[in-house]
């Protein structure tokens, strides 16, 4: 959404918003996870420039993740 790489832990639904090795990462959900992944791109300089310049075309939507809100806390949103 802001256009800035992310490094993120594999959870529901963070498929819609990181596509893994093409906007960011996404890693195992513990510290192990983060440690591997944090290392990665600071050994790799190309991947956050790829990550970015991957990013100005990315067209991010959140439609999906507003109706599972809508429909998970049941509010009326007009």
């Amino acid at each position: 959404m802001l256009g800035v790489p992310v490094l993120a832990t594999d959870c529901t639904s963070i498929e819609e918003l990181v596509k893994s090795g093409e906007n960011g990462l996404v890693v195992d959900n513990s510290e192990e996870g983060l440690y591997f992944g944090i290392k990665e791109v600071i050994a790799n300089e190309k991947l956050l420039h790829e990550f970015t310049e991957n990013l100005k075309t990315y067209k991010y939507k959140n439609e999906k993740i507003i109706k599972r809100l809508n429909d998970l806390f049941d509010w009326n949103v007009m």
